[in-house]
């Protein structure tokens, strides 16, 4: 009897192998889960800080005017060229400043969309001022261009731009020559005649051309040359000097007194 009851007794090393083998599969399991797990930062890394003003950009700041040296990406620090001071042994002091601390430098006196006169002897609208780079755009209207200029390359503001038409004491005329020297408007009156005026004795005639938005308006011209789809995120523009010719004939309705 005890052989037949040894042959139904239960067969429990099968029983603790087979509890063995599902407790080691759920330990690896659990191990590996473990392991494939990454923290927090890992997954999700800090965006890297976005330089905004370009290197060589021309800045302002409450201690002048500055050049954009180089910038730091650990704390978001601009290195610039303080370029209105200079020291005894001739070079420009470096400041380390934050980019809430930076703002985009304007030739001095001028605003955007007013007549500024270039270093190149041509007179224009400043239309806008590239505040990544400032870089100043200037429509020249008699001279058919687009120039693109550093800061230092305007010299002054006007009262009104070769080629825009302006209201005297005499009656409607256009200007045709500016004298630097004198700062002196030659205007020719619609009715013949010439007079050369101060820049308080006219005043602009603001834009009343139709085509404004036609095919060669300044609307249409700024948005062929800065309206593409990736306008927000193009490069960075030449920062030398340059110019482009094109057909421009809106004048502009703004004026400023110097």
């Amino acid at each position: 009897q005890w052989k037949d009851a040894e042959g139904t007794k239960p067969n429990s090393d099968g029983f603790f192998t087979a509890f063995g083998t599902l407790v080691s599969s759920i330990n690896r399991e659990i191990k590996g889960r473990l392991g494939s797990h990454k923290p927090r930062d890992e997954e999700q890394p800090a965006p890297k800080p976005k330089q905004y003003y370009r290197t060589s950009a021309a800045v302002s700041t409450d201690f002048g005017n500055g050049r954009i040296i180089s910038f730091r990406e650990t704390d978001n620090f601009y290195c610039l060229s303080l370029t209105n001071w200079t020291l005894a042994n001739g070079k420009h002091p470096v400041a380390w400043l934050r980019e809430v601390d930076i703002h985009y430098q304007i030739a001095k006196g001028c605003k955007e969309g007013y007549p500024v006169l270039t270093g190149l002897g041509v007179t224009g609208i400043l239309e806008s001022v590239q505040p990544t780079t400032g870089i100043h755009i200037v429509t020249a209207h008699s001279a058919r261009m687009i120039l693109y200029l550093q800061p230092e390359a305007i010299v002054r503001p006007l009262k009104a731009a070769v080629g825009e038409d302006v209201l005297t004491a005499y009656g409607e005329g256009r200007v045709e020559r500016y004298d630097k020297k004198a700062d002196t408007y030659e205007i020719k009156l619609k009715w013949g005649a010439r007079i050369f005026s101060k820049a308080e004795s006219f005043d602009r005639v603001r834009d009343s051309m139709g085509d404004k938005d036609g095919s060669f308006g300044m609307d249409w011209l700024l948005r062929f040359f800065f309206s593409s789809p990736d306008a927000k995120k193009e490069g960075p523009r030449s920062r030398s000097n340059s110019l482009v010719s094109t057909s421009v004939r809106s004048q502009g309705g703004r004026s400023i007194t110097t």
